[in-house]
């Protein structure tokens, strides 16, 4: 018995946790999220919002299956450069052994979703600390192609002083779905949600200068990570969710000058 402990602990732990996380079963969404199968308490008695490789996207990608991985990719990538998100761990279905990605929901966010008013009212009356968060999940959602930033993907709180402040979160419209880097355009497309509702925003938050650079500052932290620290947020995730060649593809772009120019064109884009 002893030996049998001992070389499960010697095991190499799968995605990166010696004691994964496990749920039952999920109380399918009622809500518009793309690609949201629903919600489970895992075995920390956390609450998740859970998305697997199965299921729909709202229009036609090109991956839809690798919408866990863009999620734990994005969510991982934006912690790296100092943008709140919500905890994200790798939840495994007890029933049918599959490997799920997990959001775990904020109960100090707000419940209900905002209507464009509420919306506009929130950027009207919006801190210092919303203009510089809104602009740094900006420059983030242009490198990872994020297509579909709108007002109800925001976790919405406040702060100890009465401030709304947000996390990012919902990057299943984003990087591998739509076939990031190598099928997608340097900058995001004009009529893309992402680039409508920002032009709205950015006329009611202002585009300072000093708010241009907090979003410059993001850039220039994705231009520093190095690509042995993407490789490691690769292994971190079930080998399901994304092909063998689709994960070196990846590395080898994240280590040649087309990242340069990416990240070049997306300052560019914000300094205009």
């Amino acid at each position: 018995m002893e030996n049998d402990e001992e070389s499960l602990l010697h095991e190499k732990p799968e995605q990166g946790n010696l004691f994964e996380l496990e749920f039952n079963e999920y109380t399918p969404s009622g809500l518009g999220t793309a690609h949201l199968s629903g919600f489970a308490i895992a075995s920390d008695e956390m609450e998740y919002a859970v998305k697997g490789v199965e299921g729909s996207t709202s229009i036609p990608v090109q991956n839809p299956g690798q919408v866990p991985a863009a999620e734990w990719f994005c969510t991982k990538l934006a912690e790296l450069c100092g943008i709140a998100t919500p905890v994200c761990k790798v939840l495994k279905c007890i029933s049918d052994g599959e490997y799920v990605f997990g959001s775990r929901i904020e109960f100090s966010a707000w419940k209900s979703g905002l209507n464009e008013a509420q919306w506009l009212n929130i950027l009207f009356n919006a801190s210092d600390s919303l203009k510089k968060q809104m602009w740094a999940i900006y420059a983030f959602d242009q490198f990872v192609h994020n297509i579909d930033r709108h007002l109800n993907n925001y976790l919405y709180m406040e702060n100890s002083r009465g401030q709304v402040i947000v996390k990012t979160f919902d990057f299943s419209l984003s990087s591998f779905v739509i076939g990031w880097p190598r099928s997608t355009a340097i900058t995001l497309p004009t009529d893309s949600s992402t680039c409508i509702n920002w032009s709205v925003a950015k006329q009611f938050i202002g585009d300072a200068p000093e708010l241009r650079v907090v979003a410059i500052n993001i850039l220039d932290k994705i231009e520093r990570i190095d690509v042995r620290t993407i490789s490691d947020i690769l292994a971190a995730m079930p080998e399901q969710w994304m092909p063998p060649m689709h994960r070196e593809y990846l590395l080898k772009w994240w280590d040649s000058r087309d990242r340069i120019l990416r990240l070049e064109a997306i300052k560019a884009e914000i300094s205009s």
